[in-house]
């Protein structure tokens, strides 16, 4: 019999590729990742923040809305907007409001980007066809970001150095930029370098184009301004008349006319034909770090270190306004691509400032966002559509800012830290002001002097509340153990302040009929001296020191000076009248006569009566004298 072999156990699964699951999309990937980042940063009250999508600004719907008004009712109609989130949809592109430029002021905080390589922001520029913003840095990197969601797309490592300026043609085929070091690059629209060559000596700074695209005009910190036709990127002129740097150059958008700024203080404008010195501005007083001529070529703007804005008209070569409002050094300027009269700027403050040339005085700005950035603002630039600005800064940010929304929305973020944020952080701020408000009321508590709770600081122990002014001492509220002061050794109950006999209750006394004022609640009396009598306050005559007295305390019959009194009448006055009598004894209470005594006589005085030529409070008698 054959001997069996080794016996095989039953074949194991093993799964294969075609029973793989499908892989989830990478949108919904992103989304649960964010969400999971989200819950893993708890905020300060334990819980977890809600994953919001990112804020979208889109112009589509604008733009269709306005080329389906035009169609329907023509360029002259404007549908009414409602201050209502639902009319957002009705909010039509700057290019329906050009009449009226302050509807394009782009003052609300969108959304902040960082790039991944925490550097400088240098440059900014919208592309062609207006989907995406290119950004440059320190580092000599291109940042493509999202024109929408403002999301990062792409970086690439361009240059060696820090990237100054950089320049789209107006066909939108071509890319120029230059770069620290004094060199020039070609890109095509998708940042392929092309072509790359030294171009200053030293740094360079500024780049436009010609008309005609065919040529673009650069500048550098050689003293030179540069003509080079782009094909043969070969240098046709250089323009030699600024004695430093030249730090901004421009060419006009529809002649051969170039302008520049520099810093020796100096604006230059050029025949690029010829490369003559046309004319020359000694406006201003420091550097200028940017000049720009306004889409229409009838304005040339320009800025530097003096913290001024000078405007140009080159068709009567005049000087229209001067723009004072920055209190720092101004790094960049921008005009609006519809609003030709709208004028944006940005500091070393952070500060960005908007100037209109239809305004009442244009010389003011007509908007100004405060602690826009947290450092310098280098550059700007508006959207093509004019609805949306994007800046650039030294503090690492490149931000986005929007027109007003009917239903507003952005107006608390004031430190541009986005919705979210600015919720937890106006939360928090409203719990530290109600922990720091209990604080208070609790060092109030202590301080205030013993006695019943809820009867506040005012109330002391020691007044009487009942008619009679005898009232013994210990009657208060702090006699009661556990109320206001701890128990004495004996373990009896302390005793209080012995209350005063002449301090009367102020609101034992009956309320006038008419005609009077109501009762006083300060135990000192109305003008601070002392206390009203306790009955009859307010009219009826008083007793009185001596026949023929005024009233005590009441004003004299005859000229004199008028002393405030203290005592029962009102008023008094220490000289003597017409027709004097004796001075009386002081009261038994003191100097200053606290406290009604027993009269001597009658008297015509009167709180609040109509006797007397010469009265103030009281009636004056017919003479006698009344004690302070």
């Amino acid at each position: 019999m054959a001997a069996a072999g080794p016996s095989r156990g039953p074949d194991l699964w093993k799964p294969s590729r075609y029973l793989e699951p499908n892989h989830p999309d990478n949108e919904e990937v992103q989304e649960q990742a964010a969400y999971q980042a989200a819950v893993s940063r708890l905020s300060n009250d334990s819980r977890a923040k809600r994953y919001k999508p990112r804020r979208t600004v889109d112009y589509s719907g604008g733009v269709l809305k306005w080329r389906q008004t035009v169609k329907l009712r023509g360029l002259n109609y404007l549908p009414p907007i409602h201050p209502s989130p639902s009319d957002i949809v009705g909010l039509l592109s700057p290019e329906a409001h050009r009449l009226n430029s302050s509807t394009s002021v782009c003052d609300h905080f969108v959304h902040t980007s960082i790039n991944k390589e925490r550097s400088p922001t240098r440059v900014v520029k919208w592309t062609p066809d207006a989907r995406r913003l290119l950004t440059g840095n320190d580092k000599g990197q291109f940042t493509l970001w999202n024109g929408s969601s403002f999301n990062y797309e792409s970086i690439t490592q361009v240059h060696d150095d820090s990237i100054r300026a950089l320049a789209y043609s107006h066909n939108g085929q071509s890319l120029v930029s230059v770069d620290k070091l004094g060199g020039i690059k070609y890109f095509t629209p998708q940042l392929t370098n092309i072509h790359g060559f030294q171009g200053h000596r030293e740094a360079c700074h500024g780049i436009d184009w010609s008309p005609n695209d065919e040529r673009f005009v650069t500048g550098g910190d050689d003293g030179l301004v540069k003509i080079w036709n782009y094909r043969e990127a070969k240098e046709e002129r250089a323009l030699n008349g600024h004695g430093w740097d030249v730090r901004c150059v421009s060419w006009h958008p529809s002649k051969g006319l170039v302008v520049s700024g520099s810093k020796d203080m100096l604006v230059k404008f050029w025949d690029p034909r010829t490369g003559r010195d046309l004319s020359t501005l000694h406006s201003h007083k420091a550097v200028i770090n940017s000049c720009n001529w306004s889409p229409n070529g009838h304005y040339v703007a320009t800025a530097g270190g003096d913290g001024l804005i000078r405007l140009f008209d080159i068709r009567t070569f005049r000087e229209l306004d001067v723009m004072k409002g920055h209190g720092k050094e101004i790094h960049c300027l921008e005009w609006h691509p519809i609003h030709h009269d709208l004028l944006v700027s940005g500091d070393s403050a952070g500060v960005i400032m908007y100037w209109s040339l239809l305004a009442p005085n244009p010389a003011d700005p007509i908007t100004t966002m405060q602690a826009a950035h947290e450092d310098s603002v280098f550059s700007l630039a508006f959207h093509p559509l004019g609805h949306l600005l994007c800046s650039g800064s030294k503090d690492f940010t490149t931000r986005f800012w929007c027109r007003a929304r009917p239903q507003g929305g952005q107006e608390s973020d004031r430190w541009h830290v986005g919705e979210e944020k600015a919720l937890g952080l106006k939360m928090e701020g409203e719990r530290a002001n109600s922990k720091s408000k209990w604080n208070f009321e609790a060092k109030e508590e202590e301080k205030a002097p013993p006695g019943l709770p809820g009867l506040g600081n005012g109330h002391r122990e020691d007044r009487s509340t009942s008619p009679n002014f005898g009232a013994k001492p210990g009657d208060g509220p702090s006699s009661l153990p556990g109320f206001g002061a701890p128990r004495n050794v004996s373990g009896s109950a302390p005793q209080g302040p012995p209350a005063r006999s002449w301090v009367p209750d102020p609101m034992a006394a009956p309320l006038p009929s008419s005609g009077a004022m109501p009762p006083f609640n300060d135990p000192r009396g109305p003008r601070g001296y002392g206390p009203p009598p306790a009955s009859n306050r307010y009219g009826p005559p008083q007793n009185a020191y001596g026949p023929g007295s005024g009233g005590y305390g009441g004003r004299g019959g005859g000229p004199g000076r008028q002393d405030p009194g203290s005592g029962g009448g009102g008023p008094g006055v220490y000289n003597r009248g017409p027709d004097q009598g004796q001075r009386p004894p002081p009261p038994a209470s003191g100097p200053y006569g606290h406290g009604p005594p027993p009269g001597h006589g009658q008297g015509p005085g009167q709180r609040y009566g109509n006797h007397g030529p010469d009265q103030v409070y009281g009636g004056g008698g017919a003479g006698g004298r009344g004690w302070r």
